[in-house]
């Protein structure tokens, strides 16, 4: 939704005479790049054909999600976009019986996206649950330029196309600490799941989620004995 107005004149003169107040609604992923910075340009038609292009100079730009929220840049507790890309590292995981086809369209999607390249991929586990379905588990780094929330608002979007079958998370993100209610960094939960820590060193060795050691965190892993690898190629295809 775009909502105009123009407080001087008709517009009809050109962009010096035009003045706008602009109210965008957008989806989450779009309200959180938009919110990190980007760039906006709006354009008015009319009937008749008349045409003005509106930049951050012309129009007021209000930024509001789907569900009505204002998006405010200076309210982010996240850095914006780095300068160089840096390491994050981002869980799957369904209880879904295609949940391997959904990792893989994933992660062809993850790495598509401008600023956002994947350098590993873990194998894939499966988590027997006492309480309801087996689950399916794997871990992506990628480099990104995205800023954090830009890049949480991307997993949000490929979570809505699969819809909401899969959960894909920010396990952390290099050189921020975030306690941003709505993305903690690193992300407390990763720190105790062998779900994510056994995928995690079986890609990287060497891992660390913040400053503590995968090996040693998965030690401390109480669902440990219910994870187990079901394949170390599974991003191939042709089924585990």
């Amino acid at each position: 939704m775009a909502n105009a107005t123009n407080d001087a004149h008709d517009g009809r003169d050109g962009l010096g005479g035009l003045r706008a107040q602009v109210t965008l609604t957008v989806p989450a992923a779009l309200a959180a790049r938009l919110a990190s910075g980007a760039h906006v340009d709006v354009i008015v038609h009319g009937e008749d054909g008349f045409a003005a292009l509106l930049t951050g100079a012309d129009a007021d730009v209000t930024i509001v999600n789907e569900d009505g929220t204002a998006v405010n840049p200076s309210d982010s507790a996240v850095p914006a976009a780095p300068a160089v890309p840096r390491k994050a590292i981002i869980s799957m995981e369904s209880t879904e019986p295609d949940a391997e086809r959904m990792f893989r369209e994933a992660v062809v999607t993850l790495d598509g996206l401008p600023g956002v390249e994947i350098t590993g991929i873990s194998p894939l586990y499966s988590v027997t649950n006492f309480d309801g379905p087996d689950a399916f588990t794997a871990v992506v780094t990628v480099s990104s330029k995205l800023d954090p929330k830009a890049l949480l608002g991307m997993l949000e979007t490929i979570e809505s196309a699969h819809d909401d079958r899969l959960d894909l998370d920010i396990v952390d993100y290099e050189g921020v600490t975030s306690d941003d209610p709505g993305l903690t960094i690193p992300w407390p939960s990763a720190t105790q799941r062998a779900a994510i820590l056994s995928p995690l060193l079986d890609m990287d060795e060497d891992a660390h989620i913040g400053k503590e050691p995968v090996s040693f965190l998965l030690a401390m892993a109480n669902d440990a004995p219910r994870v187990g690898m079901i394949s170390s190629n599974w991003i191939l295809g042709g089924g585990v």
